[in-house]
């Protein structure tokens, strides 16, 4: 049996990831960087929606983003050159739900985000680099589910 940081995208996971690449890149265009768990599931997924969103550098593998917390997040994210303006985040939950109410509100369950797989939330981060972001300070700009762009 596989352990879990072994365990493969599943099949509606790897149906998903490429439709909601293309959205990425529909709506927001090509993200400056893609930052990625070491989990099989989430590597396989950020290269999914990477090459329909038409990113061509490599996807940083963050260790730290698996069986994790927010702060590692947030940590992680904060180590993001200032030049990077758009950042894709593959991840896992209940984390990165708990993640997104953070960025929005300051608390990990004030703001309700049910993150289905390869769910998006985007995020705006005014007047701040990566190193500055603070808990609370983010808005909501979308939120899609591959539900929703299959229907």
């Amino acid at each position: 049996m596989l352990s879990d940081i072994d365990r493969p995208l599943n099949e509606r996971g790897r149906n998903d990831a490429p439709l909601m690449g293309k959205f990425i890149f529909d709506v927001a265009g090509t993200p400056d960087q893609i930052l990625s768990s070491t989990a099989q599931r989430a590597r396989e997924t950020a290269e999914l929606v990477a090459a329909p969103c038409k990113y061509k550098q490599g996807i940083i593998m963050e260790s730290s983003l698996y069986a994790s917390t927010p702060g590692k997040y947030i940590q992680a994210i904060s180590k993001v050159p200032k030049d990077v303006k758009t950042l894709l985040v593959v991840g896992h939950n209940p984390i990165m739900e708990q993640l997104s109410s953070m960025l929005c509100s300051g608390r990990p369950n004030e703001v309700s985000f049910r993150m289905p797989t390869a769910s998006i939330a985007c995020f705006i981060v005014e007047d701040r680099t990566w190193n500055t972001i603070e808990l609370g300070m983010c808005e909501l700009k979308w939120f899609i589910t591959p539900k929703i762009i299959n229907k």
